[in-house]
């Protein structure tokens, strides 16, 4: 037996999603599935090649056992006579961004086929706060606005007014002028896209 396909590495998914890992197997003509193959297991794999958690396992007949908490986390689909297997994670978190392993056992006395896969996940980006649209703030006086961002990987933030940088996290105008009135743009950008949102502020 070998394994003859698989999906990408590193496999990209989204948080909150979910993600499909997905092998085809090869047999000799002289092999069939029930006599090669002991067990097809899908577990977590620990670099460097250390093999973890269980999660699903499938036997020669078929039989399927889903590691205990894990039934509506995981689930599988299993197509003997074309020796396809896909194994899908459900609600992605940043807990699940690891390497995962399909392993097939062909008895005791061969080495198990191993392929790992990485999940990495992503997000994008979504400003949480400042909430408001507006500020007014006295001549002379300074002003600083923090921003949050929510995203995977954590969202890169800027803030910006007419083209120029005046701020990373946080808006700073020191002492400010009647010049200083318009609008500020914070923009929060990573691998898996961006968001942007307005403040006026009045001077």
């Amino acid at each position: 037996p070998k394994i003859v396909s698989r999906q990408s590495d590193p496999l990209i998914a989204s948080n909150e999603d979910k993600a499909t890992l997905n092998w085809t197997l090869g047999l000799l003509p002289s092999e069939t599935w029930n006599s090669s193959i002991f067990e097809v297991v899908f577990r977590i794999w620990k670099d460097p090649g250390f093999l973890k958690t269980k999660l699903l396992v499938i036997d020669r007949h078929g039989e399927v056992l889903i590691r205990p908490n894990y039934e509506k986390k995981i689930s599988y689909d299993f197509n003997m006579s074309k020796l396809q297997v896909a194994f899908t994670l459900y609600g992605l978190t940043m807990k699940d961004e690891n390497h995962y392993c399909l392993q097939v056992e062909l008895g005791l006395h061969q080495p198990p086929l191993t392929d790992p896969v990485m999940l990495l996940l992503e997000d994008s980006p979504k400003i949480a706060s400042p909430k408001q649209e507006n500020v007014s703030v006295n001549v002379g006086d300074s002003l600083r606005i923090n921003s949050q961002a929510k995203g995977l990987p954590a969202p890169t933030i800027t803030w910006t007014k007419q083209g120029r940088i005046v701020g990373n996290d946080t808006l700073v105008l020191n002492r400010v002028t009647p010049n200083d009135s318009g609008v500020c743009l914070c923009s929060a950008h990573n691998q898996a896209g961006e968001d942007h949102k307005e403040i006026v502020v009045t001077v």
